[in-house]
């Protein structure tokens, strides 16, 4: 599709100003108090020449954030006219901008703006942050839609809406090309070394979230080690396919002195001259996570613990007591469901000789720190906590929940219809005995209620996913059953015992 160049037009543009000399009338404009509304004709909203579709082919115009923010200018969405005489003396007029990436303006994001001499302007920064927001950190041109809404301030009066809560000026589509990040991430990347004897063709694939690899650029992988020397790169994909992990800029990272020993440090990409040293532990002996992050081309080995106590105000400060929450199969994070109330801490071993990971300086933050205060939950009950020791970060995905139970067995999908589960001593386990008597589908949720919701469609047990649209669960045949959710360590799932 045929796009404007704005480049020409922004220098153009630096040294065009429109002004305005008028003359203060001075009217009595009603307002309708209650509603606080102005209605008033007397302005014209257009968008600028540099937003508006092409006249002649219809094509919509592209607003390149990278352009303008290398430039430094404002980016001129609309012209506004106004009729002096419709105003009284003092007003103040001042327009707020809302885009949204459909014409319904569902989801739509305020952007911030301002007027000045008849024009309404925002950043290359500002927009940038919209686009972030909706679409994430991958550099794409995405159609958006942005659209105004008009207000007055005056005496003893501020924040009027012109012509009622659903007038706006002005909707326009166009296109947006964002700032691209300064840093490359390929889709996937491969470990090599002793490991697999350094073959590019048996590299191993490193876990990532899913996320798209610029909103989430961290991979890991779980290793084994024995304390024998333990060398080690990384290829990505395109040099996993091509084979070939010698030549051309960033075909492998590694360490800047070979057989380096280091646990954490800088992640170095090759050159098409210069090789890359390959790093080299030597006398770690454990279950370690390796953690690459191409956005600050780090590297870092974590100890993987089989599960942290979680001590607490739930658990009366005793860490056999607590629940314990497990490793996620990516080995960067814990994650498990737990009864909290009050304050806790995380801690290594059953007594307070570990290492313990408290309160953070920032929220959601952890710290190891002796002194570090303890973390807290505002209600008691069963939460779906996540935690990283790499990323040194906490939080409650999901509760305070009070209950689990069964919802939609043999077709009782009413709001009373749930069959209550029992948690074990832990909160982490939960059973029930259900007959089923017909083949209707079923669900896990919490507190009666369909705020939290397991599923994942069909008979897959072995993974449930807290979504409300991951589908039902397919009913066993008939009988009676020992229903087990077990929320442990993820993936979260379910057994159903014929008794």
């Amino acid at each position: 599709m045929k796009k404007l160049t704005y480049l020409s037009a922004l220098v153009l543009a630096a040294g065009m100003t429109a002004c305005s000399q008028y003359e203060e009338p001075n009217p009595q404009i009603p307002v309708t108090p209650e509603e606080q509304i102005l209605n008033v004709d007397g302005i014209t909203v257009a968008s600028s020449q540099y937003l508006a579709a092409n006249e002649e082919t219809g094509d919509l115009a592209t607003i390149d954030l990278d352009a303008y923010g290398k430039l430094g200018y404002p980016i001129q969405l609309a012209d506004v006219t106004v009729d002096e005489s419709q105003f009284p003396a003092g007003y103040k007029l001042y327009f707020k901008a809302w885009l949204a990436d459909n014409e319904n303006f569902a989801n739509a994001q305020e952007v911030p703006c301002t007027l000045n001499n008849g024009v309404i302007t925002t950043t290359a920064d500002d927009l940038q942050v919209i686009y972030e927001n909706m679409f994430g950190r991958k550099s794409e041109v995405k159609e958006m839609w942005v659209r105004y809404a008009g207000y007055v301030d005056g005496e003893n009066v501020s924040n009027i809406r012109l012509n009622g809560s659903d007038y706006y000026y002005a909707p326009q589509a166009f296109y947006m090309a964002p700032i691209p990040p300064d840093f490359v991430v390929e889709p996937a990347y491969y470990l090599l070394g002793t490991i697999n004897g350094w073959s590019v063709g048996g590299a191993l694939q490193m876990n990532h979230s899913g996320k798209d690899v610029y909103d989430d650029p961290v991979f890991t992988y779980v290793v084994d080690l024995d304390g024998s020397e333990w060398w080690w790169k990384v290829v990505p994909q395109s040099t996993y396919e091509t084979g070939n992990w010698v030549d051309g800029d960033d075909a492998a990272f590694g360490v800047a002195t070979n057989g380096d020993g280091a646990l954490s440090g800088k992640l170095v990409g090759r050159t098409a001259t210069e090789d890359c040293g390959a790093g080299c532990l030597n006398g770690v002996v454990g279950k370690y996570v390796m953690v690459i992050n191409l956005e600050m081309m780090t590297y870092e080995f974590a100890p993987v613990y089989d599960f942290l106590y979680t001590p607490g105000d739930a658990n009366g400060w005793s860490q056999p007591a607590s629940a314990k929450i497990y490793p996620t199969p990516t080995g960067a994070a814990y994650e498990s469901w737990m009864p909290l109330k009050g304050s806790f801490k995380f801690s290594t071993q059953a007594d307070w000789n570990g290492i313990n990971f408290g309160a953070g300086a920032e929220a959601g933050t952890l710290s190891t720190d002796g002194g570090a205060g303890n973390l807290t939950v505002s209600d008691e009950g069963y939460y779906c906590v996540r935690m990283s020791t790499v990323s040194m970060t906490w939080e409650t995905v999901y509760g305070p929940v009070q209950s689990w139970g069964l919802i939609g067995v043999n077709g009782a999908w009413g709001d009373s219809d749930d069959i209550v589960m029992t948690p074990d001593a832990d909160g982490q386990v939960w059973k029930a005995t259900v007959t089923f008597t017909s083949g209707t589908d079923f669900k896990f949720r919490a507190n009666g209620a369909w705020d939290i919701q397991y599923g994942n469609g069909g008979s897959n047990l072995d993974d449930l996913v807290c979504d409300g649209g991951s589908g039902n669960l397919s009913a066993p045949a008939l009988g009676t059953y020992e229903v087990t959710l077990d929320l442990r360590q993820v993936p979260f799932h379910a057994t159903l015992t014929a008794i």
